[in-house]
């Protein structure tokens, strides 16, 4: 072959190969862009199925973590204050699966032997090792569930893209 026709295959090549990288780059940034393209449509149905499962789930994530919170500061400071609006606000969740509503329930149940508890060894009260037992029963009881919560959380949630409120309770 003669060295101009060389030359000129090499340079087409070459120009061939940055087009190609360019290509690619310029799809890799789109994707990262929007990486749902090309994904598969949901039907309107599907999705209205989905987002209403969302839904669900985020009212029952919100009122176990307005209920975390209000049995936190039971038993830290004594504040039976958000006990019964989480209990409402637990009480108005909708159905999700059986697992969120034995979550639901063993919460509501944590909540009010909490309240009782409060209630039970308010100062000037003396705390009795019965009383101290069943703080420690309670204590332990709550960490099993927000052990569970977890679980919950993390197997059902992601599906959704939800992220689990952080308790914050009161100083």
């Amino acid at each position: 072959m003669p060295t101009g026709v060389t030359i000129a295959w090499r340079v087409l090549q070459i120009a061939s190969l940055v087009l190609v990288i360019g290509c690619f780059f310029m799809a890799a940034r789109a994707h990262r862009q929007n990486p749902t393209a090309g994904a598969r449509v949901r039907s309107n149905s599907e999705a209205a199925t989905h987002n209403h499962q969302a839904v669900i789930f985020d009212a029952n994530n919100g009122a176990f973590g307005a209920g975390e919170v209000a049995a936190i500061n039971a038993l830290k400071n004594g504040d039976l204050s958000g006990i019964d609006p989480a209990i409402a606000q637990l009480d108005k969740t909708e159905r999700f699966d059986d697992q969120t509503d034995a979550l639901r329930a063993e919460l509501k149940s944590l909540l009010g032997r909490a309240a009782k508890y409060v209630n039970d060894w308010q100062p000037p009260r003396k705390m009795t090792p019965d009383g101290v037992a069943d703080q420690r029963k309670l204590i332990a009881d709550f960490k099993l569930w927000q052990t569970s919560y977890d679980n919950w959380f993390w197997t059902e949630g992601k599906q959704f893209g939800v992220q689990r409120p952080q308790p914050t309770p009161k100083a």
